[in-house]
Parts: C-alpha cells; structure tokens; sequence
C-alpha cells in the first residue's frame, strides 16, 4: 500500500547532524544558491513572505550546513497536527515511514522516511531555472515504477493532483458539510486518516474507525481510473 500525502506550508525546526541523498542535496543546492544571490524582494517573493522580519527568521535556518529532519515530521500545519506522528506507536510510526509518500514543493516526492532540510517555497513558486512542474515531470516515470502493482490512497490536495496522477487505478477520499465540499478542513480529516491508517495498519473497517470523529460513509463513485470514498461531516 502507498499513500499519497500533502506537505505544508509551516515547517518545525530541524535538529539532526547528518546528511541529505544526493539528489536532494543538488537540488537544496540550487535553492541556497538562488537565495545567495537574489534581493530580499525575489527572496520574499520565492517565499511567500513580505515582511522582512519572516524573511530574516527563515533564512537563519537555511545554510550551507543544514540541520536535517524526517519529512514526516518536518512539516506542522492542520493535517500533521491531526496526524500528531510522535504519539504514534513505534510500529505505527514505521509503517508510516514505509508506506506514505509526501509531495514537496522543493524536493518532489519524498518518502515519510526521507531526510530533508528546512526551507520555505510557497505553493506554485519557482525561482531561477527550478520549477515544481518540472521537478515532477523528471520524476513521473520514477513514481509510475513505484506505485505500480500497490493500492494507492491518494490523501493529497488538489494542486498536487495536477502535478501528478497515478496511471493505475487507485483510491481517494473527499469529505463534504452540509452538501458542501471541504477544503481548509479536509486537510484535517485528511491527517487523521493517514493516523488510524497506521493504527490499523491499512484500510480494513476505515469507515467504521472514522465515524469516532463524526466521519459517516457517504458510499463512493468512479472516475476514470479512480474510486472516491465520501464521508459526510456531521
């Protein structure tokens, strides 16, 4: 099984001394080099900053040298507080590792497991010659390798559909309030999903284990090569 996570745009401070794969320490190389030699303005722009006291606080984090930190628990906003991966089980928190793969605007698609270095990229930013779009596209053969054959969950937003969509067919779930579907609190009941996922250790009994958070089965429907489960929030 394979879940397709989203990240976030709030990042925890990293803490570990070790070092990045090559292929994310060519591309962090590319970002520092973009930030060495651009304004404050590019910076904040790349960034999604405009206050120059944010700016000054993320670039403190970003060196040549970079603390490193699990992806997992790298990123904090609503869907990895609803997760809350550190008060998972150690067997819960591996399976995690091994089976959730998350879309970062940086780096591409990172294992849970993969250690990444603080940065801040808003959402459909590029800087210099560096694209999201493109680093997905390099990716996209890749990826199709992986996922094929597994029972793919796609747990993502929607942004990050566009830049990839599994051939095979696969899974997603969408929650809807009083007939309406959810956006800002989808990323919520997304995380918490991903978390009785990893109690459970897979899908078997997920509606009945999600109706504890007033999640109720709303049946499915088909698209293409997708199945989409829909929960009503009560």
């Amino acid at each position: 099984m394979k879940i397709l996570f989203s990240p976030s745009e709030g990042k925890n401070i990293p803490t570990l001394s070790s070092m990045m794969s090559e292929r994310n320490a060519k591309i962090y190389e590319r970002y520092l080099g973009f930030i060495q030699s651009s304004s404050e303005s590019e910076i904040g722009k790349m960034m999604g900053y405009t206050k120059l006291s944010e700016i000054t606080q993320a670039l403190s984090f970003i060196t040549l040298t970079p603390k490193l930190s699990y992806a997992i628990e790298l990123y904090s906003g609503v869907a990895y507080d609803a997760l809350s991966y550190t008060t998972l089980q150690e067997d819960e928190k591996s399976w995690i590792d091994d089976q959730t793969l998350i879309f970062s605007n940086l780096f591409g698609v990172v294992s849970a497991k993969e250690l990444l270095p603080f940065y801040k990229l808003k959402q459909g930013e590029g800087f210099a010659d560096f694209g999201t779009k493109e680093i997905y596209q390099s990716q996209e053969s890749e990826l199709d390798r992986l996922l094929s054959g597994e029972f793919v969950l796609d747990l993502r937003a929607e942004f990050y559909k566009k830049l990839y969509m599994p051939k095979e067919h696969h899974f997603s779930m969408e929650f809807y309030k009083n007939g309406k579907k959810v956006s800002h609190f989808g990323k919520y009941y997304r995380g918490i999903v991903l978390r009785e996922l990893a109690k459970c250790k897979g899908m078997e009994g997920i509606e009945q284990r999600l109706e504890q958070y007033g999640l109720h089965s709303e049946g499915s429907k088909n698209s293409k090569n997708c199945t989409t489960l829909t929960f009503c929030i009560s």
